[in-house]
């Protein structure tokens, strides 16, 4: 689960689904202060216990960053002439 920011939340309309079947808020006590959090459920897997250690290790890659790194890849083979048209779509 990601922690959301305020002023992301705040631009989701009341009534979106998005906002209340995907994220969940939490509230916490830290150093008697009251604290809220709110967490997207985007990739959350029920199948692990949600902690540090729960072993869920989910890996996100924009298709963006695996382009440029396909280019890179040519590149660094001497395939410069081929690295280009991947990063320039």
């Amino acid at each position: 689960m990601g922690n959301m920011e305020p002023y992301t939340i705040e631009k989701f309309e009341e009534n979106d689904k998005r906002l209340t079947e995907l994220t969940r808020e939490v509230e916490f006590e830290n150093l008697g202060i009251l604290d809220t959090h709110i967490y997207s459920l985007k990739y959350y897997d029920p199948s692990t216990i949600f902690n540090a250690i729960s072993g869920s290790n989910t890996i996100v890659l924009r298709y963006a960053d695996v382009q440029l790194m396909y280019a890179e890849a040519l590149n660094e083979n001497g395939k410069t002439d081929q690295a280009y048209p991947p990063i320039m779509k």
